[in-house]
């Protein structure tokens, strides 16, 4: 390479470190889809998934009598728009909630997989998070150690409560709570799969918080019309 190729190859590589440090939208695009890192591919996703929570919980009046599945769905026909790969009910050890796999600027394949409950109760979730989640989905690896482990509040009690009780029964179980964030509706655990004997897996908590008064005393008024029609 000549002298000149170097100005050239320097001044671009400079040019596109002020490019992507300005433009924020081009930086989450190539992490999305050409991240440097397993870590910068998560950290991406996590990211994106706050902010896909956030968008749900501002139209949760629109959510008071969906399942499970439509309310993943609903996740992840967010999600699809910036993740093409992100998938729900892949076939990976079992039916997967949410599975984005993406190839990093190495061509090596990156995954992170996650699981979604409609809170109810702890021993609910524990079966999602240790019989589906760690037992079924994660496979370890150092391109593919991470997942999430996502609850639907739709009770009165509220988000707090739920992470609460379920930090709680984690806690119980000697499993030690990290990361925890300062409202308390976010943190992270380890596990090592296959009973102890496998790789280590890490998984972040999440809540989406969906109970919304108004559209359940709508939801209410109309039971009861129906209650009374069946009366008379």
């Amino acid at each position: 390479m000549s002298g000149n190729d170097r100005i050239i190859e320097t001044v671009l590589d400079n040019s596109m470190q002020v490019i992507l440090s300005e433009n924020q939208n081009i930086r989450a695009l190539l992490e999305r889809h050409s991240p440097s890192s397993y870590e910068q591919f998560v950290n991406r996703i996590y990211t994106d998934l706050e902010n896909v929570i956030s968008t749900t919980e501002s139209g949760k009046q629109h959510h008071q009598t969906k399942g499970e599945d439509e309310l993943t769905d609903h996740l992840l026909s967010q999600l699809v728009h910036i993740y093409p790969s992100a998938k729900h009910d892949v076939q990976k050890g079992g039916h997967c909630d949410l599975h984005i796999e993406v190839r990093s600027q190495d061509d090596v394949i990156y995954t992170w997989v996650g699981e979604a409950k409609l809170w109810d109760g702890y021993a609910y979730g524990r079966g999602g998070l240790f019989g589906q989640l760690l037992g079924s989905y994660a496979s370890g690896g150092v391109n593919a150690n991470h997942g999430g482990m996502i609850f639907y509040d739709l009770s009165p009690s509220g988000p707090e409560f739920v992470m609460g009780q379920w930090k709680q029964g984690l806690e119980a179980e000697n499993i030690t709570i990290i990361d925890e964030r300062v409202d308390k509706l976010r943190f992270s655990t380890s596990h090592q799969l296959n009973n102890g004997k496998g790789p280590e897996f890490h998984v972040k908590h999440f809540v989406v918080g969906l109970y919304h008064q108004p559209a359940q005393n709508v939801l209410a008024k109309k039971e009861a019309r129906k209650s009374a029609k069946k009366k008379t």
